[in-house]
């Protein structure tokens, strides 16, 4: 009944990365759980952090047989998680967003469990979602009345209701949120919390003559129509003349699953396989450089990687933008997260 417990609800690489952090960092002396609702993410997990894992179906997405398919796995889910943690004294839940019915339901039914004064709800940081605020408008609240006729089914079912954004950051049971270093939020400043980089920076070593490595992001720019062949060319060229120019020793190159030119390759590049992970992959190799043009991969690594790791942006005025407020927001996205440009 001692028993203090910490439930991380994730379902990325970046939100593992995250709460392995919390976990390291700030819950070290309570016992942690940590639960999957999607798969394929054991490779980024640090197993010696957690007391136990486990999967827990999305309820949309893996419903139960039958009639009613949702409604019977969002009680398995309850069902599962508390036979799981057994008795104890206080409950805190981490999770990305509390609008959806197959986090919800916890924290009334955690609240109910340890008492209101014992439990708290945190959400964890989720990419560049976590930097703008996605209100819930009056339409959307009405709707979500309705999942109040669960309970007259199963009383363990008791949606916990709030206004304002819809991952629960103006919620009254959100006692803390959770933000990466030097990101923009449009949170509470007294309910934010700052995590420190989520990847430590290998330490160079004494008379250890120290190799500057780069890692060029491919994109399907041409596939997509985002940039002509002879921009791309341009780009190709300026990003190894500039790499080239800062002495860098190593490269390598990730290719994006969708771009069959592959974009930016230079025979110089060492290629890393397409099985890799590429969250995975920045959380366990540190680079001095990560180079792309407007790929999301670079706002994950300014997310992943330390301060000493420098994230730029090779001709994003030579993207074809569908409209000129679609340029401003990505320029402001770029600007927010102190990704570096450079013009060609």
């Amino acid at each position: 009944m001692n028993k203090n417990l910490s439930i991380f609800f994730v379902s990325s690489p970046l939100q593992v990365l995250a709460a392995q952090c919390i976990a390291e960092n700030i819950e070290s002396n309570r016992d942690l759980i940590l639960v999957f609702y999607k798969k394929n993410l054991d490779n980024v997990v640090k197993k010696n952090i957690w007391s136990k894992q486990i999967y827990m179906p999305w309820p949309r997405h893996e419903p139960e047989k039958g009639l009613f398919g949702v409604h019977k796995r969002l009680i398995k889910n309850l069902t599962l998680i508390e036979s799981l943690i057994g008795e104890c004294k206080s409950i805190y839940i981490y999770s990305a967003v509390y609008d959806t019915e197959a986090i919800n339901y916890f924290v009334s039914f955690f609240q109910k469990k340890v008492g209101d004064t014992n439990f708290s709800a945190r959400i964890l940081p989720d990419g560049v979602i976590s930097t703008v605020r996605y209100p819930l408008t009056f339409f959307k609240r009405i709707l979500r009345k309705t999942r109040d006729f669960r309970s007259l089914v199963d009383k363990k079912l008791v949606y916990s209701h709030f206004s304002g954004d819809r991952i629960g950051s103006d919620a009254k049971f959100i006692d803390k949120i959770f933000v990466l270093n030097g990101f923009p939020h449009q949170y509470r400043k007294d309910k934010v919390v700052i995590l420190p980089p989520l990847l430590k920076t290998k330490i160079k070593q004494n008379g250890v003559k120290y190799k500057t490595r780069a890692l060029i992001i491919g994109q399907p720019l041409q596939g997509f129509k985002l940039m002509s062949i002879n921009n791309i060319n341009l780009a190709t060229n300026v990003i190894m003349q500039w790499l080239t120019e800062e002495k860098i020793s190593d490269f390598f190159y990730k290719k994006h699953p969708k771009d069959k030119q592959s974009t930016f390759y230079n025979e110089k590049y060492h290629i890393l396989s397409d099985s890799i992970s590429i969250e995975e992959h920045l959380a366990e190799n540190h680079y001095d450089y990560i180079v792309g043009v407007n790929s999301t991969v670079l706002f994950f690594a300014k997310q992943i990687c330390s301060d000493n790791s420098r994230v730029l942006s090779f001709g994003i005025n030579k993207i074809n933008f569908r409209t000129n407020k679609e340029k401003k927001n990505l320029m402001k996205l770029f600007a927010d997260f102190k990704i570096e440009i450079k013009y060609i």
